[in-house]
This record gives C-alpha cells, sequence and structure tokens, in this order.
C-alpha cells in the first residue's frame, strides 16, 4: 500500500477498532469540550483532527458533532472506566516529548504556492514530525487551518484529490508521491532519502491567501 513514500505512525487513537455498543444509558460514551460542555452518546471517527460523536437521548441520535481535537478535553469510551479516557491535552503532551531532541526548522509556506522545497534531507527510515500554525484563505473565502476544508471536494488536479482542499501535504523529492500532513502530529517515517517538500493541497491558487507557518522536527 503507498499512500505516500513516508508512512504514518499512530501512537494515538486506535478506537476505530471499537466494536459497536447497544445504545443504552450505561454503555454512552462520554465526550468533554474544552468550554465545559459533557456530551452523552455515541464515538464515530477520527479523522483529519476531528472527532465526530453521535448525541444521543432516549435512544436515538439527536445531534451529529464534529469537534476539532483543540476543542475537546477528554473523550470517555467506558465512563465506568478510567483507564479509557482520552485527553487532547495528554495527546499533545506525548508529541512534545516525541519532539525532544531532535533539530527543527520553521518555512512559511504561502497559500498560492503548490510546493515549497525546504532545506532538510532525510535519510531513509527518519522520523519527522510537523507542527503547523496559521490560516489561510481558498476558494469563496473560506478560511481553513491545516486540515483544509472539511468537506472534502475530490478534484483530479489536485496533488491528493481525495484529500480535503487546502490541507498542509507534503512528499519526499520533487516526483515523491504526496503525503497528508494536516492535523497529524504523530511521526512519519521516511521510505526513502531525499529531500522533503511541503505544499498546499489545491488545484487553483490564484484566490488563495495567507501563509502557514509549518514546523518540521527531524
Amino acid at each position: 500500500m503507498s499512500i505516500a513514500r513516508l508512512r504514518i505512525i499512530l501512537p494515538c487513537i486506535i478506537l476505530f477498532l471499537l466494536p459497536p455498543l447497544p445504545s443504552r444509558a450505561d454503555t454512552l460514551h462520554e465526550l468533554y469540550t474544552t468550554d465545559g460542555i459533557k456530551y452523552k452518546g455515541k464515538f464515530v471517527a477520527f479523522k483529519y483532527g476531528t472527532f465526530y460523536f453521535n448525541v444521543y437521548k432516549f435512544g436515538k441520535v439527536t445531534r451529529k458533532l464534529r469537534i476539532p481535537i483543540s476543542k475537546v478535553w477528554k473523550l470517555i469510551i467506558n465512563p465506568h472506566n478510567s483507564n479509557q479516557i482520552i485527553s487532547s491535552y495528554e495527546l499533545n503532551e506525548k508529541y512534545r516529548n516525541l519532539r525532544r531532541g531532535k533539530k527543527s526548522r520553521s518555512f512559511t509556506l504561502p497559500a498560492k504556492q503548490q510546493w515549497l522545497k525546504t532545506t532538510i534531507s532525510l535519510e531513509r527510515d527518519q522520523k519527522i514530525l510537523f507542527s503547523v500554525s496559521g490560516t489561510i484563505t481558498i476558494a469563496n473565502n473560506l478560511e481553513v487551518n491545516q486540515g483544509g476544508q472539511k468537506t472534502t471536494n475530490w478534484h483530479r488536479n489536485k496533488p491528493m484529490p481525495t484529500m480535503p482542499t487546502g490541507a498542509v501535504i507534503a512528499r519526499i523529492n520533487e516526483d515523491g508521491q504526496p503525503f497528508y500532513v494536516g492535523e497529524n502530529m504523530a511521526p512519519f517515517l521516511a521510505e526513502v532519502e531525499g529531500i522533503l517538500y511541503i505544499g498546499v493541497n489545491d488545484y487553483y491558487f490564484a484566490d488563495n491567501m495567507g501563509n502557514f507557518i509549518v514546523t518540521v522536527y527531524y
């Protein structure tokens, strides 16, 4: 399987493998946001840095939430077992620990530029991590963060047609297969040696504005 010349290591959330549970009140999951709100329902998925969560009331779905990881305080899969608590703050701290001791360089990635050649030369099997800040605007003045447009619009002219428009992507070498960075903070493993490129997953750049600041730990 080659979605890229890098493969992502996911030491974080392997929640997709959880079996579906009945909708009894004592088996509902609990999601807490950073602004103090508690939701009861069912965890659905975690992708592109977003939690998908269905709120239940009287055994029926009443709301379908999409909440970015920065707004989630913790997710409890089994409220009766504290070992199942997942905290986004704890997750961020884990990634900070993984970045310690590594060299780092920061780059300004313009929204109007599809690819930016960095000064980082990678070796095979080298681990790298990304930290991205800032927002850009894409079509119709839509503002997005590094995860790109939340509604994925397929377009064959994007470097990654099935990935969100405006998302941060990368590749190794000019002819390398692009891979999705977005809001992923987990380590990536280089499968080839070469120069790292970072880019914006878009196909029309004339109406784009702004910059991302991309810090690479290697």
